[in-house]
């Protein structure tokens, strides 16, 4: 039998410049070091938007809330219509501020759905000039700025508040002209009349398919 060859010793090829070498693993270490804290920050700042946008909403549901308190007063000077007018005012003025965040949250277009709406249904019939006038400014708001989100609540608020004041013997003339004066401003805007007529008269599962003829 004969004798293996002696194995020839491997030999480790130095690298020509081990500095070089802990340089590069140290701005790839600084890279993933780098990238595990933007993924904290996003998360973080994810968290505190979402936080952010349910104490909006917190406010939101009571200032809706405060404005659907009853009254049996036409007293401006009232402090329970003042209070009301109050409520509608900033109402309105979170809706024209509101930015893309909010204006695509679904928590923010949830609590617009369940209590906006019952806002303006309690108010619009309201004999306090102010409170319709506000009322009117919040819708006109919702028509420009949340179309598609609020297609179903548009509509109801279409049949159960305009058209009602209008066709109501018991509206005051006061009511009617203010009403009127808010179609005014919605049918001057061609980009919203059109909307109106696409959403509402041309789409068959519409609850008012004829809102724009009427």
């Amino acid at each position: 039998m004969s004798a293996m060859p002696p194995m020839t010793p491997l030999r480790m090829t130095p690298t020509k410049n081990p500095h070089k070498l802990t340089a590069q693993s140290s701005k790839m270490f600084q890279v993933f070091k780098d990238i595990a804290r933007g993924m904290t920050d996003l998360h973080q700042a994810r968290a505190l938007s979402t936080r952010l946008q349910k104490d909006a909403c917190l406010v939101f549901r009571a200032l809706c809330n405060l404005s659907m308190k009853p009254t049996t007063s036409t007293d401006i000077a009232s402090l329970a219509v003042r209070s009301k007018i109050l409520s509608l005012q900033l109402l309105l003025q979170i809706l024209q501020s509101a930015n893309y965040t909010f204006q695509t949250s679904e928590i923010f277009i949830a609590a617009m759905q369940k209590y906006l709406i019952l806002t303006m249904v309690s108010n619009a019939f309201n004999a306090v000039a102010p409170v319709l006038v506000y009322t009117l400014k919040i819708f006109h708001v919702l028509l420009t700025e949340f179309p598609s989100k609020l297609k179903y609540e548009v509509d109801v608020v279409f049949k159960e508040i305009f058209f009602k004041i209008l066709q109501s013997k018991n509206s005051s003339t006061e009511q009617k002209v203010l009403l009127l004066d808010a179609l005014c401003k919605i049918v001057s805007v061609p980009h919203t009349v059109l909307e109106i007529y696409l959403n509402y008269d041309c789409d068959p599962d519409s609850l008012d398919s004829n809102l724009y003829e009427r």
